[in-house]
């Protein structure tokens, strides 16, 4: 949810053992999530070197709420259930939805970048994913239930009932849209319109008319 913050971060090189002892120090200015209220975690992806000959490393650092974190741990304890792990959902995302990357690239084959979201009613996750690696993650409010509030809103309708037409109709796709948008084309009546410039007179009649304009005037 909106209480995790997962950052990449390009930190000088280090061993893994002296990273997790200076974490605490380090993660502040990555998350806004005070450290003491906050479980960190990390995981170093790689490693490079810059221009100027600095070694460094990629690493994908998280931070959860401690007070959310029990909340899930009360709940599953209640249930005599006793959690090995926890982890972010965006990440369980990756995992269950992408295939495992190449260790090499075929002649001509490009390395790609996919973005997955998992639309919930509340919140919606968002990952981008290069070679089996989440690079960017984001958590956002803009969800189900804002939908279901616009086609309500839309049709006038209560909410139930937008809600039942969102899942059985569905929201438009790019497809449907440009389909709609070419049929109204072939709906809507051509018209040409033509402008035309006023006819200029030949010299010698714009002449006559000048001269006849100052006979006029005096």
């Amino acid at each position: 949810n909106q209480k995790v913050i997962v950052r990449l971060v390009e930190l000088p090189y280090t061993t893994e053992d002296e990273l997790r002892s200076a974490l605490r120090y380090q993660a502040q200015e990555y998350i806004a999530i005070p450290i003491e209220e906050a479980i960190l975690d990390f995981q170093i992806l790689g490693e490079f070197t810059t221009e100027e000959d600095e070694r460094m490393m990629e690493v994908l650092l998280v931070a959860g709420q401690k007070d959310m974190i029990q909340t899930f741990i009360d709940t599953l304890q209640g249930a005599d259930l006793e959690p090995e792990a926890i982890d972010v959902s965006s990440f369980a995302l990756v995992r269950s939805l992408t295939e495992k990357p190449p260790l090499i690239l075929e002649e001509g084959q490009v390395e790609e970048a996919t973005v997955l979201m998992n639309i919930g009613a509340g919140i919606t996750n968002i990952v981008v994913v290069e070679r089996g690696l989440p690079r960017f993650t984001r958590v956002t409010s803009m969800a189900g239930n804002n939908f279901t509030e616009a086609v309500a809103d839309s049709l006038g309708i209560a909410l139930d009932e937008a809600e039942r037409l969102k899942i059985e109709v569905g929201l438009p796709t790019v497809e449907l849209k440009a389909q709609e948008k070419n049929v109204d084309k072939l709906k809507r009546p051509k018209t040409t319109k033509y402008l035309k410039s006023p006819k200029k007179p030949e010299p010698s009649e714009a002449k006559t008319k000048s001269k006849k304009s100052a006979l006029v005037q005096e």
